[in-house]
């Protein structure tokens, strides 16, 4: 909740205006925000002391005229990942919505989920994530930013280390949100013929095409709906035709690395709001095989995310 508060208070993207390697003092900082309280410096270094602790900040000292010492903040490493890049994109709008009040409800319901059924978001609000958000205009914009710019940030990642789309000239790109992803793949292969799949559609059927992507499609589903629309798939491609799919595992034995970790925060975090989960990459490889699917394979990785390949035919 801290991260949260300083997000919301733009204090990243302060230091971050101040120049590369900037250490700015929470005086500094409040200057640039509009508020009148006498106790704003004190209340924000004190969080900004926590976030030091985590190393999300770098702190150092600094002596003043009359020898008082004030303390400095500057953005440690993770910092380039929630702020602004180039596009104006980063982590964190995806932050402010996994903090977001809407979520952090639910969390109060994960025993009474356990012990008495039906999932944590649905208790607590009493409908789905994705019907919520078509009730409420905050939520839904809160949600759509987050997915927008988490996605930009993958596919930029994939686009430069994967090379599977050169051989593609129809391309679906199925539960698509924005398109954000389909368009960037498009800027790159000019020559691909892009279409946009989304919803429930995908259950019943898929546009044909050479090649059909998706990214966090997976984890929003149990595996019977999985298989379902990867049926649809398999019917949609020809024999040399596959599935592209951008997915993050997590290991089939706990591990204590970093990685490792945000898996687990993921899959704790999608039981909780979709009644859904992530998953091993043997449980992927499963998944296609019930499908139909011949042939598997990890074709690269883009930050956390994994790039597979469903093959229709070996």
């Amino acid at each position: 909740m801290v991260l949260k508060t300083v997000i919301e208070l733009d204090v990243l993207e302060i230091i971050k205006r101040a120049g590369p390697g900037a250490r700015l003092s929470p005086v500094e900082i409040m200057a640039e925000l509009p508020t009148q309280n006498p106790d704003a410096v004190t209340m924000l270094d004190r969080l900004l002391q926590l976030l030091a602790s985590y190393s999300i900040l770098t702190p150092s000292v600094r002596k003043l005229p009359d020898g008082r010492v004030e303390r400095l903040y500057g953005l440690a490493l993770v910092c380039q990942f929630l702020t602004k890049d180039q596009d104006g994109h980063s982590l964190a709008t995806e932050t402010l919505l996994c903090l977001d009040m809407s979520y952090t409800e639910a969390w109060y319901h994960v025993k009474d989920a356990i012990l008495e059924g039906a999932f944590p978001y649905e208790r607590s609000h009493g409908m789905s994530i994705f019907a919520h958000c078509a009730g409420d205009r905050r939520l839904s914009k809160l949600f759509n930013n987050a997915m927008v710019d988490v996605s930009t940030m993958v596919m930029k990642k994939i686009l430069a280390n994967y090379k599977g789309f050169e051989d593609v000239s129809t391309l679906v790109d199925m539960g698509a949100n924005k398109g954000t992803s389909l368009s960037m793949i498009i800027s790159k292969y000019p020559n691909i013929r892009g279409v946009t799949h989304i919803g429930e559609d995908t259950f019943v059927s898929v546009p044909k095409a050479d090649a059909i992507f998706m990214k966090s499609v997976f984890h929003n589903w149990d595996d019977e709906h999985c298989i379902k629309f990867m049926k649809n798939c398999y019917t949609a491609l020809p024999d040399h035709g596959k599935v592209i799919a951008c997915e993050i595992f997590i290991p089939t034995i706990p591990e204590t690395n970093d990685v490792a970790r945000m898996a687990y925060n993921y899959d704790t975090l999608m039981m909780v709001t979709c009644n859904a989960r992530e998953r091993t990459k043997l449980e992927f490889e499963a998944l296609g095989k019930a499908a139909g699917f011949e042939g598997f394979r990890v074709a690269c990785s883009a930050y956390d995310f994994k790039v597979m390949e469903f093959l229709k035919k070996n």
